[in-house]
């Protein structure tokens, strides 16, 4: 039996990770709901201790789904044990954060035009990641689970296929916002995982009230992110269609998967 948070809410005391938790139990519209041990969110794995590698080897872990770009690996790689018998995935791709820091480094920059700088980042996001949400959706839909999917936060790059997976099998949208939120709860640890990154650390030079909307979870943001791919697709199942090529086949495999309780169909 897997070890499981007993709320979706509740994270996992472990000593070296910032923001893991469980996102199953959460309800759908059609009355079913997640089902628990399967799917976990988490901020960077690369600071995991002998202590964090016995707690979350009990959860029967088969895959890791790191979102982070390749110099984001090889400064902080994840240092899991050489006989654990589950997959790191990762994809060849640079990170985008240093776009939004050029534009925060410029002179008379205020902490509102960070919030819109990171309101137009959210609007890309599914784009710039759909390869990466791509295999996060199709291997859920195969039954690559229990999974782990992480960034370095656990607030960005994994808050936004999260929101799109909970969405993708019926969870409400007040429900998907709330669970989004839940990464801003610990913004002081936020801050200290953004500083201690290589492209982060140019912000020393810049006042803390201009940045640190970047280190929060705003509504704004994940309501950005839906807003976009209805604007351009007028539906979330045609933007999964069309960017992650997740139609209906891999929609209910996602279902198949995840979901426990009441109706059985997609």
């Amino acid at each position: 039996m897997h070890r499981v948070c007993r709320h979706p809410k509740e994270r996992m005391a472990l000593e070296g990770v910032h923001n893991f938790r469980d996102i199953g139990e959460y309800s759908t519209t059609d009355g079913r709901h997640l089902r628990p041990g399967l799917v976990y969110r988490s901020g960077s794995l690369a600071d995991l201790t002998p202590g964090d590698h016995a707690k979350l080897d009990a959860l029967g872990l088969r895959v890791i789904c790191d979102l982070r770009g390749n110099e984001e690996r090889r400064r902080r790689p994840i240092r899991w044990p050489a006989m654990a018998s589950l997959e790191v995935w990762s994809r060849n791709h640079e990170e985008t954060a240093a776009n939004i820091l050029d534009s925060i480094l410029q002179p008379a920059v205020t902490a509102n035009d960070t919030r819109r700088l990171m309101i137009e980042a959210y609007r890309r996001l599914p784009y710039d990641q759909a390869d990466s949400y791509r295999q996060v959706f199709h291997r859920i839909a195969r039954g690559d689970v229990p999974m782990v999917i992480h960034c370095s936060a656990g607030k960005d790059r994994t808050g936004v296929v999260v929101a799109l997976l909970l969405s993708a099998v019926g969870v409400p949208r007040n429900t998907v916002i709330a669970d989004y939120m839940e990464s801003g709860r610990d913004v002081e640890r936020n801050c200290a995982v953004a500083l201690d990154s290589h492209v982060l650390k140019r912000l020393s030079v810049v006042p803390t009230e201009v940045w640190i909307p970047m280190m929060r979870a705003e509504a704004s943001y994940i309501d950005a992110m839906f807003e976009q791919i209805l604007t351009d697709y007028r539906s979330i199942e045609l933007f999964l269609e069309a960017q992650l090529r997740a139609g209906p086949e891999v929609l209910a495999g996602l279902r198949s998967t995840l979901l426990a309780g009441g109706a059985s169909g997609p």
